[in-house]
């Protein structure tokens, strides 16, 4: 027994000494790789003999996962001499359905002869985030037919990606419909899941009296991110109907095609009465005129003023602009004149216009300080993008002024744009000429996750334009790192004009500063921090002297905002110290602001400790208000808004108060509350009310009341018909009667026929009309489309429909190429010998229905990678008949890949 005992030890000792002497080594080239975006994977494995004698064997290579298909050999016969090392190539394939989070391997065993697992390694595969969201509109066209009804909001929600996703599907609806005006549904998608959301509303008295409407609906990540948005068209059913223009503005303070009443009257204020009209000329689809106005009648100088008025003339290719304009160029200016805009190619404009420098339209000729006229070019395509010629007289400086502008692109791509601006300009004035000259370069470049944004100009002291005497170096540099994002910005703007009728040297300003800026973005979040260096000089109108001050500041901020909840609040906090400033004994400055938003309701609340920039130490100073020991100033605001009785009563209150160490309580009370009385007929009254300031007897006090009434386009040229529909049901045998009760859409609008079968649509524009009937699986009609320049009756025949049905499948090999065998959403066309084509696609499992009328289909599948596949018997013959529905099944058969084969050496050392 002790013999037995002693030759096992000695060959267990044998084996482990032979084995100590004779190691084989198994290790993967990378301890991880990364898939690319298609899911494909290449690594290798070395394999190492590290004794003094040959080995043979095997490698196998097996993944961890039914995600991780391995597509190269997966068990390869190895035979390494003494001291040599090969490598053995690995080709994987990740499923485009795997999640991101999943834990995928490769793992690689050495196998001797006698089939035994010698060393076992892994590599992990790192899997690349594919987010990909879709949304589907189930039914975009929604019908009610009565106070009470329920309608629903169908969408199908797919996750394609590879990451589970926390969605918000969020509704915009008219307030008639719900007060609140939007409603979010929070959920999380896993990937490669569907959902299907129904959200229900009930149909009001106010939201029936709307007859028709949209709602709106937006589908966002959790952090906000845009995602998809569709629409849902609510009608109500009628047989007849009369066609309407939506001319509704929600903006009680700009109304188009309007006319406004109100009076003012108050202390501290000159009373007076305003008319203000606004309304559009259509002398044909693409002219129209467009008219404002703004009259005003001052109580105390018993005195109208035509404030304000333009006439905008616009056809497809020229507009003119006549009354109260801008000119916008480079001299910004503002008075009565003339401009026009002419296209004479797709992309090229002439400009041209001229300018009377006056305040009122109706401002006598003698109250003019002259003019300004100019002619030029724009072009969007062109590298020459901009050329203007200006023309300006000033009489009380008796100056004339000339100059051209140029705008060049230099270099535009996608990731680098480079553009060229250039001026020259003459100043012909009583004592001398004087030329000028700007130059000016912008600058944007995009690489990686790097962006780099310039904005730089110089301008000679005497140029003419508004940028007279201006040097600015404007710059960041930037680079995204996902959530977070870190720049480096810098600005240095100087301006010394110099002019021939003034002392220039109080124009004089500079200011440079240099910072670092980072954010970082959350959810809901955003906060940023941004330390930087500023120098300011500006000219002491008290002194005589350039004032210089130098700080260094920091800036931070927080912001949030929830859509779901309507809360959002932010903070921000500003923080500096003068390293250089006399008069002000204290050097350490901030600000800080914080406010809260929720719904209806804002809040804020603003404090200053001690003057934050030279100007305001400057302003203060020259009207005796520069406080040397510490300036404050505390600031607090709010706002309430809401409607009421169904969106036909509008409250806005709105409270400021401020004090300073400078001045006394500000006091500031503003309201406003509007009634709608009709659809297009609004009345309003609101007040004004401020209490205190500089001084505390300082008050002021008025109410404003007015009248506002909505216009309709006019439109001479129009002429109204009335389309009239028949629909009929038409049998096997060509026999027809009355379809009565189907839904039809004209261009969207929803229709029922009547016990005739007749819808009726009444005072409608010269148009192309499209008519729908909706459909159903046993009753079939197509598409028309009606030329109404006349009045018209249009007939419909519904046909009876059979079903013509099937399923798809794959056929693939070892060596197929690797592909997502996806049955779902495989678009299948059945085409009429009459030329009409009938669309479906397959479901979950691969099956699919189409109803069609009696006749002769072609039928064809577009598959999914048609680049990688083959269906055989494709864009087959098909006929149908009423009594004998039909089935055609698909194949879809996977090409396979092309191999390569070639002999090669494995590499030593």
């Amino acid at each position: 027994m002790l013999k037995q005992l002693y030759i096992i030890l000695c060959l267990c000792s044998f084996l482990s000494i032979n084995a100590q002497q004779t190691p084989i080594y198994l290790k993967f080239t990378d301890i991880e790789v990364p898939a690319d975006e298609f899911g494909n994977v290449s690594s290798a494995v070395e394999l190492s003999n590290l004794t003094s004698t040959l080995w043979s064997g095997s490698v196998k290579i097996e993944s961890s996962s039914s995600n991780l298909r391995i597509s190269s050999t997966s068990t390869k016969f190895v035979q390494i001499n003494t001291g040599q090392r090969i490598f053995i190539p690995i080709i994987a394939h990740v499923d485009q359905t795997a999640d991101s989070e999943a834990h995928l391997f490769i793992r690689a065993k050495i196998i001797n002869e006698l089939g035994q697992t010698i060393q076992v390694v892994e590599q992990k595969i790192l899997i690349q985030k594919n987010r990909r969201i879709l949304l589907l509109n189930q039914e975009n066209h929604i019908q009610f037919q009565q106070i009470g009804d329920t309608i629903q909001l169908r969408a199908l929600i797919q996750n394609k990606g590879n990451t589970a996703e926390k969605l918000h599907y969020v509704l915009t609806l008219p307030n008639q419909v719900n007060k609140l005006r939007t409603q979010s549904t929070r959920f999380v998608l896993a990937p490669q899941q569907d959902t299907l959301i129904a959200i229900k509303q009930i149909i009001s008295k106010e939201a029936a009296k709307l007859e028709d409407f949209d709602i709106t609906a937006t589908l966002l990540y959790e952090n906000g991110d845009f995602i998809a948005r569709t629409n849902y068209s609510i009608s109500s059913l009628r047989s007849k109907r009369k066609y309407k223009v939506d001319n509704t503005n929600n903006d009680p303070y700009y109304q188009r095609n309007s006319i406004e009443l109100n009076r003012v009257t108050g202390n501290n204020v000159m009373n007076s009465f305003q008319l203000i009209g606004s309304t559009e000329v259509y002398l044909s689809e693409k002219t129209k005129i467009g008219l404002t106005g703004d009259l005003i009648y001052w109580d105390k100088e018993n005195k109208y003023n035509l404030r304000h008025f333009l006439a905008d003339i616009k056809t497809e290719k020229v507009q003119v602009l006549a009354g109260n304009i801008y000119q916008s160029g480079e001299f910004s200016l503002q008075g009565r004149g003339l401009q026009a805009n002419v296209q004479i190619k797709d992309s090229v404009y002439l400009q041209g216009g001229y300018l009377d420098k006056t305040y009122l339209i109706t401002d006598a000729t003698d109250r003019s300080i002259g003019y300004n006229t100019w002619v030029g070019f724009t072009s969007l395509k062109h590298k020459w993008r901009q050329s203007q010629i200006y023309y300006d007289l000033n009489h009380r400086y008796d100056e004339k002024k000339t100059l051209w502008y140029n705008t060049f692109s230099i270099w535009n791509s996608p990731t680098f744009d480079l553009e060229l601006t250039q001026g020259l300009s003459n100043i012909d004035s009583k004592e001398d000429n004087q030329l000028g000259g700007l130059l000016g370069i912008n600058t944007y470049a995009r690489w990686s996750k790097y962006q780099f944004q310039s904005n730089s100009f110089y301008s000679s002291p005497y140029y003419a334009g508004i940028r007279q005497g201006a040097i600015q170096v404007s710059s960041s540099l930037r680079r995204n790192f996902d959530k977070h994002s870190i720049g480096l910005t810098q600005s240095f703007v100087r301006y010394a004009p110099k002019y021939s009728y003034t002392d220039y040297n109080n124009s004089k300003q500079q200011s440079n500063s240099i910072g670092v800026n980072y954010s970082y973005r959350m959810q809901s979040d955003m906060f940023l921090i941004s330390p930087r260096i500023v120098n300011e000089q500006r000219y002491n109108y008290r002194t005589g002297v350039m004032d210089n001050l130098n700080a260094i500041r920091l800036s931070t901020s927080f912001n949030h905002n929830s859509f779901t909840s309507g809360l959002g609040y932010n903070a921000s906090f500003d923080i500096g110290n003068y390293l250089s400033k006399k008069d002000i004994n204290e050097k350490l400055h901030y600000r800080l602001n914080a406010g809260i938003n929720y719904k209806q309701i804002d809040l804020g609340v603003s404090y200053q400790f001690n003057y934050s920039n030279l100007s305001e130490v400057i302003n203060s100073s020259y009207l005796e208000l520069l406080d040397t020991g510490t300036y404050t100033n505390l600031m607090i605001m709010g706002n309430y808004r809401q409607r009421f009785f169904n969106n036909h009563l509008g409250v806005l209150l709105s409270a400021y108060y401020t004090k300073t160490s400078t001045t006394n309580d500000l006091w500031q009370l503003n309201s406003r509350l509007e009634y709608k009385l009709t659809r297009d007929f609004d009345i309003y009254a609101s007040s004004y009310n401020n209490y205190g300031g500089f001084s505390k007897g300082n008050q002021t006090n008025y109410i404003q009341l007015g009248v506002i009434k909505q216009l309709m386009p006019y439109k001479p040229y129009e002429k109204a018909y009335t389309l009239k529909v028949a629909v009929f049901y038409q049998d096997e045998k060509n026999i027809s009667y009355p379809a009565s009760s189907r839904i039809v859409y004209i261009n969207n609008k929803s229709f029922i026929t009547n016990k005739e079968g007749i819808i009726e649509y009444k005072k409608l524009p010269i148009d192309n009309y499209t008519i729908q009937v909706k459909n159903d699986q046993q009753w079939f009609a197509n598409t028309d489309k009606v030329v109404l320049n006349s009045d018209v009756t249009h007939s419909i025949y519904l046909k009876q429909t059979t079903t013509l049905s099937g399923a798809i499948r794959y056929e693939y090999s070892e060596n197929s190429h690797m592909i997502n065998r996806n049955l779902s959403g495989q678009r299948i066309v059945a085409q009429s010998t009459t030329g009409e084509s009938y669309t479906t696609y397959t479901s979950d499992t691969g099956q699919y229905i189409l109803y069609l009328p009696k006749g002769t289909y072609t039928l064809t599948l577009y598959p999914e990678n048609s680049n990688y596949v083959e269906v055989p018997h494709n864009s087959s013959v098909i006929t149908t008949d009423i009594s004998q529905p039909q089935t055609k099944s698909f194949v879809i058969k996977i090409k396979d890949k092309e191999i390569q084969i070639k002999k090669f050496n494995a590499i030593q050392f």
